[in-house]
């Protein structure tokens, strides 16, 4: 979206907050988010009542975007600043929003894409993925011991949660296994070019290594991680996940613009389990957002 459209879109409240509803009902009928049932009451407060278990919400009720309290006009601004790469301090200065805040948004931004990117993973890997995810929405970010397989090739890039490798396996197996600050990543793999690892591994501390692995020259994908972390002044092991991923996205739109999508993610129903609601409506669906740290 041009900035031109969207200072006309963020001109009014209302007008930005019906483009959003619009977003999260894509279909044009709206459902009970906690049961999915498809018969509601509209209360006064533009509040709706299931008819099958009597759960009242709003319309970004068990949505990302519910997470902060920010207007629907902040938030679009947020998706824009953060499509243009801005950082949480331009963001906070741009909308008139604190610092921390702005932190936070970004945050739940990140939370909603690695939300994507899990669902796309084989079962028994996506709830180890929710699993993480839910500790960062709750703002520490668990220091998980993940593993992920990266290919590029021809100008995209599959990662994969591969959790049944380790760097002691691998390394056991004869393949290099080296770390570059917090990052812990292995030598070409099979069809991966590399294995990368996240969160605290024991027996690890000795793979800092001046040998050279494959990705260490490579262009395409690992030459953009490197350049966008290195944009980010370093970030941490506990949050390595949430930025590999969103360097995926950055990736692959590089040539397209962002905005939509990242309006989609914001708007999509969290998982399920994630939501931590009660029955009169209760709200907040990232919880204690106040301890977020990069």
């Amino acid at each position: 979206m041009l900035l031109k459209s969207l200072e006309s879109l963020t001109h009014s409240e209302n007008r930005a907050s019906r483009y959003l509803v619009q977003k999260c009902w894509r279909s044009g009928r709206r459902f009970c988010v906690r049961c999915g049932g498809p018969k509601l009451y509209r209360l006064v407060d533009k509040r709706y009542r299931c008819a099958r278990c009597g759960y009242t919400f709003h319309d970004f009720t068990g949505r990302w975007i519910d997470a902060l309290n920010l207007t629907s006009a902040q938030w679009l601004w947020v998706a824009k600043l953060v499509e243009l790469d801005f950082s949480p301090g331009r963001i906070a200065l741009e909308i008139g929003i604190s610092y921390p805040t702005a932190f936070k948004a970004i945050h739940v931004i990140r939370c909603a894409v690695f939300s994507e990117f899990a669902q796309t993973q084989a079962p028994d890997e996506r709830s180890r993925l929710l699993g993480f995810l839910e500790t960062c929405r709750l703002g520490t970010c668990d220091s998980a011991r993940l593993s992920f397989g990266i290919t590029d090739k021809n100008r995209f890039t599959t990662i994969s949660a591969v959790n049944s490798l380790t760097p002691q396996g691998l390394r056991a197996d004869g393949t290099a296994v080296i770390r570059r600050g917090a990052a812990l990543y292995s030598d070409r793999l099979d069809e991966y070019d590399a294995v990368l690892f996240t969160g605290a591994w024991p027996g690890t501390s000795d793979a800092t290594s001046a040998k050279k692995i494959y990705v260490d020259g490579a262009d395409g994908f690992w030459k953009f991680l490197r350049d966008f972390l290195a944009l980010r002044h370093g970030v941490s092991r506990e949050r390595f996940p949430l930025y590999l991923v969103e360097c995926q996205l950055r990736y692959h739109q590089r040539d397209q613009p962002l905005f939509e999508l990242l309006v989609k993610y914001l708007t999509n129903l969290v998982p399920n389990y994630l939501q931590d609601v009660s029955k009169d409506g209760g709200k907040k669906i990232v919880a204690n957002l106040r301890r977020v740290s990069r």
